[in-house]
């Protein structure tokens, strides 16, 4: 199997290495069709267990506590195979969604929602560190482009095939409960691609330089010394803060100051934003080792915050008009022709610009899922307390200033960054060097 890349040669993978990648693609897709249907739960909730504004933030702040539980796992698996770190979360998170087809009210069912969030969460620091560990540096990215690419594809048919069956069929809990034991049994389909890779794993024997074996590292130590690291922290959290302010808050945009129903809520929620991403995480892949991840980064915040702003926009001025649909259908393009790439960044490869090889992978990506739980858990009780003095637009808006603002740090910081390499792989070189 060969991959091209952008210098015009080629990669040729090894049988092994086109295992793994077969499986994890498998494993993603699978995983993909799965969210596709969960990720309906807010219009679920709204539409037919009537629930209130309000119980929609609940899922965010419940899978919070996945953040804070894979930092304290991304220390401990830091020296550890990673394997078992993988496994048990899919597992959890199946019987989770097995648990969404029992429960009667919108109250639990969003819990249960939130709680599969949680156990997909937790896996993401040891899924850094297989990623890292199984592809050579100059396939990683063009290899999370295709699984991110083809996982949006396989989200969309989904989220789109589950917001067809609860428009136009019976609608009722019985629905819903067949929606969530077939999502309960593709996870159980994709723990078993995963289960099969045989996976490279290093212990988390290689430490940063100067380390001695026995010498405890913590995330305090990693924040002291690492001030890159540290300011690329700061200048994301704008990014997480405003994008997930608003972003509990778009169901009911689109079904109450919209009016959308299910089909048309899904395709501007999830299909079309899928389908953009498609195509441009794959384009984005194919060079993202060989560029500046914070310039990158700038670009794709930026793309991001238009979303809101401009969603914010059409439902201010013309809401039920074809204009209104045209701005809101851009809007959501810019969206997914971002979130893929900004998926792979954050939970993939973009920590391999600070993270030297080994141990500190898993270390510095529980630092990122735990700014991400300060964050899910800070913006739910926000995006309440807004509600009481501003409208649901207000909040898209204020998201989607903080998101600009961190587009420009990110800009801000790529022009000010001696230590960095300029491209993943040069600083993966540079790491390898040391």
């Amino acid at each position: 199997m060969a991959a091209g890349v952008s210098d015009g040669q080629e990669i040729r993978l090894s049988p092994g290495e086109i295992r793994t990648f077969r499986l994890h693609l498998a494993h993603s897709i699978l995983e993909a069709l799965a969210a596709g249907i969960i990720t309906n739960a807010g219009l679920i909730a709204i539409k037919t267990l009537d629930a209130e504004d309000w119980q929609l933030t609940v899922p965010l702040a419940v899978s919070s506590i996945g953040m804070f539980v894979s930092w304290g796992t991304a220390q401990i698996m830091a020296r550890r195979n990673k394997r078992a770190f993988i496994i048990v979360p899919f597992l959890l998170q199946a019987i989770c969604v097995i648990g969404m087809a029992t429960v009667p009210g919108a109250g639990w069912f969003l819990f249960l929602a939130g709680m599969a969030a949680v156990f997909e969460i937790t896996v993401r620091p040891a899924m850094a560190s297989f990623f890292r560990t199984n592809y050579r540096p100059d396939f990683r990215g063009r290899a999370s482009g295709i699984i991110r690419g083809w996982c949006a594809l396989a989200f969309l048919f989904s989220n789109l095939s589950s917001a067809v069956w609860m428009q136009f069929g019976e609608g009722g809990r019985a629905s819903i409960s067949i929606l969530m034991v077939v999502a309960a049994l593709i996870l159980m389909a994709g723990l078993a691609c995963i289960s099969a890779i045989r996976m490279q794993e290093d212990g988390g024997k290689r430490e940063r330089p100067g380390v001695t074996e026995g010498t405890k590292i913590s995330s305090l130590t990693i924040l002291k010394t690492d001030r890159r690291f540290t300011t690329y922290l700061l200048g994301s959290t704008g990014f997480i803060f405003g994008g997930l302010l608003y972003v509990s808050l778009i169901p009911a945009v689109l079904s109450k100051d919209f009016g959308y129903g299910y089909v048309a809520s899904a395709l501007l929620l999830h299909v079309i934003p899928s389908l953009v991403s498609f195509g441009a995480t794959q384009g984005f892949g194919r060079r993202l080792d060989h560029v500046n991840p914070l310039k990158l980064w700038s670009v794709i915040r930026a793309g991001w915050g238009l979303d809101p702003l401009l969603l914010g926009l059409a439902a201010i001025t013309a809401p039920a008009s074809s204009v209104g649909l045209v701005i809101a259908v851009f809007a959501r393009s810019c969206r997914g022709a971002c979130m893929g790439t900004a998926w792979v960044l954050w939970w993939m490869v973009g920590v391999n610009y600070f993270a030297p090889p080994g141990a500190d992978t898993s270390r510095y990506m529980g630092i990122q899922t735990l700014l991400n739980g300060i964050a899910r858990l800070a913006t739910a009780g926000a995006a309440a307390l807004l509600l009481q003095s501003v409208d649901r637009i207000g909040v898209l808006f204020i998201g989607g200033f903080l998101i600009m603002l961190s587009a420009l740090h990110a800009r801000w910081q790529a022009s000010h960054d001696p230590e960095g390499a300029g491209s993943l792989i040069a600083q993966e070189r540079k790491f390898q060097g040391e």
